[in-house]
């Protein structure tokens, strides 16, 4: 006398599951780093960037509107762009690195003034934070 075993049906790992997500590469993080700098005349703000893929090479071929810079405490809002230098463009041995220059700025208050600078290329985008000591 034996006992029979009945073996039920069970939907398959690929019946349930969830569709491919983008490739790993374009899910990897850029490495963002940012400088502000504050020459004397008053009216110019510069923020210098180093952008990284996550294995650390440079990213180069970015424009303008990759770059999101807020100026803060809150109600400063987003500031925009006025030129940006990549100096890969010139010098392969600065690949990732750029310069973002503000024109006709001015600080709010004296004190200590934060940037958040957001790089996006794609699908892949980064953040940084730097600040600045103004008189």
């Amino acid at each position: 006398m034996g006992t029979t075993i009945k073996a039920a049906s069970r939907p398959t790992a690929q019946a349930t599951a969830k569709p491919a997500g983008p490739k790993l590469a374009e899910r990897q993080p850029l490495l963002v780093v940012a400088q502000a700098a504050h020459p004397p005349s008053g009216t110019l703000l510069i923020l210098h960037v180093d952008v990284r893929d996550a294995t650390g090479t440079p990213v180069g071929g970015l424009d303008k509107q990759d770059f999101q810079v807020l100026q803060l405490p809150g109600g400063i809002g987003e500031l925009p762009v006025t030129v940006m230098q990549d100096h890969g463009t010139t010098d392969s041995g600065r690949a990732g690195l750029y310069s973002l220059v503000f024109q006709s700025w001015s600080a709010p208050n004296p004190g200590l003034i934060a940037y958040r600078v957001h790089v996006r290329q794609g699908a892949r985008n980064g953040v940084a934070m730097t600040s600045i000591m103004v008189d």
